[in-house]
C-alpha cells in the first residue's frame, strides 16, 4: 500500500513539475490583453510619454492592423479609446490615445511626444503602415494634423 501511494504521489509531482520545454509564443500581443482598454502604456524609450491602448479581441501577431492615434487637448487618451472601442472591434482597429499631449505645449515637445508614441506603437504591435490615422478634437485636432504630416 505504501509503495502504491509513493508511486501515485511521484506521478502527480512529475506531471506538475516544469519541464525543459519552452512555452510556445503567445499569438497575442505580449503583456497586453486584447479586448481590454489599457489606460496607461509607458513608451519604452521615454517613460515620460504614455498612451491609452485598445487592441481588438481578435488581435494576433500574425496579422497587421490599422491604427488610429487620438490626441486629446487635456491629456486624456483613455476617453477616445473607450468611446470608439466598438468601432475598433467592428473594423479590426488598434486605438491609441495620447496621455501626454495637451494644449499649450511648445511645438518641440509636441513633436517629441507624437514621434515617441508612434515609434513605440510601431515597435510593439503589428501595424499596417499604409493604414495609420490620426484624430483629435479642438487642440487635439491640431496635433493630429501635425502627426499626419510627420
Amino acid at each position: 500500500m505504501k509503495n502504491s501511494l509513493f508511486v501515485f504521489l511521484f506521478a502527480v509531482l512529475a506531471c506538475n513539475t516544469p519541464s525543459g520545454h519552452k512555452k510556445r509564443p503567445d499569438k497575442k500581443a505580449p503583456g497586453f490583453q486584447p479586448g481590454i482598454v489599457t489606460g496607461r502604456v509607458l513608451c519604452k524609450k521615454d517613460t515620460s510619454v504614455s498612451y491609452a491602448l485598445y487592441l481588438p479581441q481578435k488581435y494576433r501577431n500574425e496579422k497587421r492592423y490599422p491604427v488610429i492615434f487620438f490626441f486629446d487637448a487635456h491629456k486624456r487618451g483613455v476617453l477616445p479609446v473607450k468611446k470608439y472601442k466598438e468601432l475598433a472591434e467592428r473594423y479590426g482597429l488598434i486605438l491609441v490615445g495620447s496621455n501626454s499631449s495637451q494644449n499649450g505645449q511648445k511645438g518641440e515637445l509636441t513633436n517629441r511626444i507624437v514621434n515617441t508614441t508612434i515609434k513605440d506603437v510601431l515597435g510593439r504591435f503589428r501595424i499596417d503602415k499604409g493604414s495609420i490615422y490620426s484624430a483629435g478634437f479642438s487642440g487635439g485636432a491640431r496635433v493630429a494634423v501635425l502627426a499626419a504630416m510627420s
